[in-house]
């Protein structure tokens, strides 16, 4: 398996979807108000400044958990401040992580796009909260703040590129070709089921999201139209994704 491989092109899998917030939703921009303790990330598009999800936001959280997985199964992970080292610049230099992810001196096989909204208008609240005194368990003095959040049922929409690791075998299932593959449908899966959450405050109630209307462009080259283009629908079916060939 290399992870120096991007002298070559063996194939491209675009996944593009809408990430619907369940729940509010705060990723942190610049703190420019007086009124917002903890303002939402905003993007300025045509003179406005609008409410998005950061890719590298989103990218993090993914990254976070592949290495929560490969530890609980024994897959190297680097830590900081003991990061991968390439000194001879090969893949036994990375573990799996920056493999899919990047690292230093490695180029990312995964590249997560700005989420924007798909609405007409990206409505936003403010959550007032109060720190909680830990030893007492009550309401710490002089400590209110006020949270802005994204509300409830706002679509984004959600833009995952992946350079030279298959996702489709050539079956049209999941390839299980390496466990950088596995590692990816493993995250898929737990976003369309909901179970990643994104932001402040995800152990508070906030964060919630589900990945939905999911779809799939692969290339692939060809010596007869230099490169094919396959298109797969995924849909999550209980605890299984199912893929189909639009």
């Amino acid at each position: 398996m290399r992870y120096c491989d991007f002298d070559t092109f063996t194939s491209q899998t675009i996944i593009r979807g809408n990430l619907r917030l369940q729940s509010g939703l705060n990723i942190g921009g610049a703190d420019l108000s007086d009124i917002v303790d903890n303002p939402v990330a905003r993007i300025k598009i045509g003179g406005e400044e609008i409410p998005y999800l950061p890719g590298s936001s989103v990218k993090g959280v993914l990254r976070s958990e592949v290495e929560r997985v490969f530890r609980s199964i024994g897959e190297r992970v680097c830590e900081i401040p003991n990061v991968c080292d390439p000194k001879q610049d090969t893949d036994e230099d990375y573990c799996m992580v920056c493999g899919i992810f990047g690292g230093m001196n490695l180029a990312g096989h995964v590249r997560l796009r700005d989420c924007l909204t798909v609405n007409d208008t990206v409505h936003v609240g403010v959550k007032p909260g109060v720190a909680i005194n830990r030893t007492l368990g009550t309401a710490q003095s002089g400590a209110l703040y006020n949270l802005e959040v994204i509300h409830p049922s706002q679509k984004f929409g959600f833009t995952m590129v992946v350079d030279n690791i298959n996702l489709i075998s050539p079956d049209g299932t999941q390839s299980s070709e390496d466990t950088r593959s596995k590692a990816l449908w493993y995250i898929l899966n737990r976003l369309m089921s909901g179970s990643i959450s994104l932001g402040r405050k995800s152990t508070s109630g906030l964060g919630d999201v589900i990945l939905e209307d999911l779809r799939m462009e692969v290339l692939l080259p060809s010596k007869d139209s230099f490169v094919k283009k396959q298109q797969y629908a995924v849909k999550a079916e209980g605890n299984d994704l199912k893929i189909e060939e639009v």
